[in-house]
């Protein structure tokens, strides 16, 4: 009795395992050094980005925040070392939601590029 118990159980689960849906993937990778040149520009003034008050006396780039728009995804960064308002940084998504698609550590600070599964 317990081995047909047993057999039945390992069989559900093996159905389950098989039926389940895939991950949806996300669209193709993009050039990754063009996502960084974006960033570094938003950062650098370049690329209009205005700044936002998250709280009393604290201004960010809205980038920062709200992400940005970048061959059909959002992405957003964060920036090693300093504060930052990233939903990924206030704590408003786990890491286990997030497909991190760079940490570039060439430049003067450390930026890693991520976006929402």
């Amino acid at each position: 009795m317990v081995g047909l118990e047993l057999c039945l159980l390992l069989s559900v689960l093996v159905w389950l395992l098989l039926s389940a849906p895939p991950r949806p993937s996300l669209t193709t990778t993009p050039d990754l050094s063009r996502l960084t040149d974006e960033i570094q520009g938003r950062l650098s003034g370049l690329i209009i980005d205005p700044v936002i008050e998250v709280k009393p006396g604290v201004f960010v780039r809205s980038s920062n925040v709200r992400g940005f728009h970048y061959e059909g995804n959002v992405y957003y960064y964060y920036i090693e070392g300093v504060p930052n308002y990233d939903p990924l940084s206030r704590g408003l998504l786990r890491p286990d939601q997030v497909e991190i698609m760079l940490r570039d550590d060439s430049g003067e600070q450390t930026i890693v590029i991520y976006r929402v599964q």
